[in-house]
């Protein structure tokens, strides 16, 4: 097997369509990158995947992430969510796991659901773009992300609205070697946000049939920028089908939004 690529977790209809999207994505831009998707369909074929492995007893849940990691069948994975695309070559980002363990970006939420004994400095990551190396201190710390958002959901009220917050406990625990990726490689959609100069966007992730567009948009100049969300990102079709956590999230960059729209008219 090849020593680097790229794998997806999608289980469901809907986030097997989204990882197909983000797929083509990769290999209009990375034509050679192998690419492998867990899934729980055994009929499940398509030409942008290289390898299909399945997902057993799915929760069509955040949960299902998790157990796959471990199973990459890559020395050096690329985790991409199914609702990022791929806007250039980001082959160089393999580079890092010659000095680091794993690697992420900060989250635009900084403390979402609490947790114990880990400092508010350290907050939340995303965990839609996560690079790793196989190693037994990366498989112990998935094992050890997994349980303990298994214990968060079985026993805390409410529970967490995602997995971001047992990943933050976890690896703020853990011996890893942590490198935070600039938000060029993890550019999100539903929040104002800074890419800075000198540099292409390279992954953007978000929930809008516009990814494609979006990326051109933000990569017509490297000179340092900021994206605002149209107002119509929060009114997209789908929006019911979100967590209550996505949902409430969504309404306050609706505001937020609205409002830094009518600052740069009176400007």
């Amino acid at each position: 097997m090849t020593s680097k690529g790229i794998i997806y977790v999608a289980t469901g209809v809907r986030y097997r369509d989204e990882a197909i999207t983000s797929a083509q994505s990769v290999k209009r831009c990375m034509p050679n990158m192998h690419i492998t998707i867990f899934t729980d369909s055994r009929q499940f074929d398509n030409p942008c995947f290289d390898t299909v492995q399945l997902v057993n007893n799915p929760c069509y849940s955040y949960i299902d992430k998790i157990g796959p990691l471990k199973h990459s069948p890559y020395d050096r994975t690329l985790f991409l969510d199914s609702d990022t695309f791929v806007c250039c070559s980001c082959e160089e980002i393999f580079e890092l796991l010659d000095r680091f363990d794993i690697a992420t970006t900060h989250d635009t939420w900084r403390l979402g659901h609490p947790v114990s004994d880990c400092t508010d400095a350290f907050t939340e990551l995303n965990t839609g773009v996560i690079l790793y190396k196989r190693s037994p201190v990366v498989h112990e710390f998935f094992d050890q992300w997994l349980s303990f958002y298994r214990t968060q959901l079985e026993k805390e009220t409410p529970a967490p609205p995602h997995d971001q917050s047992s990943f933050r406990k976890v690896i703020y625990d853990s011996r890893l070697s942590l490198y935070i990726l600039s938000s060029e490689y993890n550019y999100t959609l539903w929040f104002p946000g800074f890419a800075g100069a000198g540099s292409n966007v390279k992954i953007i992730h978000g929930r809008t049939g516009r990814l494609a567009q979006s990326g051109t948009k933000i990569n017509e100049s490297t000179e340092a920028r900021v994206f605002i969300p149209s107002i119509d990102f929060f009114k997209q079709p789908s929006f019911n089908s979100l967590s209550s956590g996505d949902q409430r999230i969504m309404r306050l960059m609706n505001r937020l939004a609205t409002g830094l729209r009518k600052v740069s008219r009176a400007w």
